[in-house]
Formats: structure tokens, C-alpha cells, sequence
């Protein structure tokens, strides 16, 4: 009886002894980590690498001009649009010039009779010195022949005589009309009326220069920045007209 027993426990003992071991050479559970994130994959290839840089500044351009009425008067037309590129000298308003015109008939008017004052005498006395110069021609042609003639027995002393009077007399003539044109002429140049010659061609000259001003043109070439008048509108000195800025050299 006692034998069985041992027998049984022998065997109980390496039964549990198996399990041991079987249990200690089985692999500990795995530990869960967190999930992975996704990823793409792309192949390498050459290229070019382009950079971007944010700054921050004032975009000014490379000059400005604003344009300003010189004259008064009313805006005759513009001939640009906000935007528009222009060259140098292109015509961008024009401001109207009829009473300038006016006024420029009126000087011109002036100054041409001031300088008829001033030529009139000795246009008059060189007139009257070229018919006394003819004359006295004339009549030392007359006493050349009648001498001839004369001599020839083909006209009278009395002829003779009558050509040399009228001989005597267009001479005389002649000198005269000659210290006429002389003191014509120095009367012509006195200070007087060379003054007013210079006076009225200044005022000439003034408003021919104010007329200019009525057409305003474009400085260098550039882009319309600023258009501040409208055709019909009332232009007067310093009125801001157009702005031309030049953007790119």
C-alpha cells in the first residue's frame, strides 16, 4: 500500500516539474506601443530649388513729376487716361489760349506800328533820294546829247542853255534829297523809339510765352499716376493737372 502511494506522488511530482518547465520556456506576451504615423514615400530626383523671401517696404518710383497749371483759364481737353504710358513731349492738357490769342494779335498789331514810326520818314526820304537820283541822271543824259547836238549844229544855245539849267537843278536836287535821307535815317535810331520798339517786342514775347504754357506735356517718358482735372474744369496757377511717374529705368 505504501508503495502505490509513492508511486503516485513520484509521478505527481514530475508531472508538475514538466509543466515548469514548459511554462518557463513559453515566450513572454508582446508590449503594445503607440501606433505609427503614416508616411509617403517618393522617389529622389534632380531639381531646382526655388527660395521665397517675404520683405516688407515702400515701392517709390525712379522720379515723379506733378504737373501744374501756369496760366488760368478753362481746360481745353486731356488727351490721357490714370494708367496710360506717355513719352517725353506728348501733349497730356491743353488749356484753353483764346484770349491769349487775342491778346498776342493786339501786341503783334503794336509792335508793327511802332516800327513804322520808326522807318517811315526814312523809307519816305530813301524813296525821294532814288527819284532825285534818277532825274538828275536823266537830265546830265539830256545835257550830254543837247552838248552833242550842239556842236553838231543841230540845236539852239537857247536848247543848250535849258538842258544845262535843268542839269543844275536836278543836281541840286539830288544833294538835297540826300542830307534829307541822312538826318531820316539818324532820327530813325534815336533811344526814343528804339525803346519803344524793344517795349512792345517784349510784350510780345510775354504772351507768346503764356500761350506756351498752355499746352502741358510729359517730362520724361513714364505711366499716368494722377489725373486731376477733366476737360471743361477751371485751371488756375499751381491747379495739380497730371502726375507722371517713371517706374522702370
Amino acid at each position: 500500500m505504501t508503495h502505490i502511494v509513492l508511486q503516485r506522488t513520484a509521478a505527481g511530482i514530475l508531472t508538475a516539474a514538466i509543466a515548469l518547465n514548459l511554462s518557463a520556456c513559453a515566450k513572454p506576451p508582446e508590449k503594445k506601443g503607440p501606433a505609427g504615423l503614416p508616411v509617403s514615400v517618393q522617389v529622389a530626383k534632380l531639381g531646382d530649388i526655388t527660395a521665397t523671401f517675404t520683405l516688407t517696404g515702400v515701392v517709390a518710383p525712379r522720379q515723379q513729376a506733378t504737373l501744374s497749371s501756369v496760366v488760368s483759364g478753362n481746360v481745353q481737353d486731356v488727351y490721357v487716361t490714370l494708367g496710360q504710358h506717355v513719352r517725353a513731349g506728348q501733349l497730356l492738357v491743353k488749356i484753353d489760349d483764346s484770349t491769349l490769342q487775342a491778346q498776342a494779335a493786339q501786341a503783334r498789331a503794336k509792335l508793327a506800328s511802332v516800327r513804322a514810326n520808326d522807318v517811315g520818314g526814312s523809307s519816305t526820304a530813301t524813296a525821294n533820294l532814288e527819284s532825285a537820283r534818277i532825274a538828275a541822271a536823266n537830265a546830265d543824259a539830256n545835257l550830254a546829247r543837247n552838248q552833242t547836238l550842239y556842236k553838231q549844229g543841230y540845236v539852239s544855245k537857247t536848247a543848250l542853255d535849258q538842258a544845262q539849267s535843268a542839269a543844275a537843278q536836278a543836281d541840286a536836287s539830288y544833294r538835297s534829297a540826300q542830307v534829307t535821307a541822312q538826318n531820316a535815317n539818324l532820327q530813325s535810331g534815336n533811344s526814343s523809339a528804339v525803346a519803344d520798339i524793344q517795349t512792345a517786342q517784349a510784350a510780345l514775347d510775354s504772351i507768346n510765352a503764356q500761350i506756351a504754357q498752355t499746352s502741358v506735356t510729359a517730362p520724361f517718358d513714364g505711366i499716368v499716376t494722377l489725373r486731376g482735372v477733366d476737360k471743361g474744369a477751371l485751371a488756375s496757377p499751381g491747379t495739380a493737372l497730371v502726375t507722371v511717374s517713371q517706374l522702370d529705368p
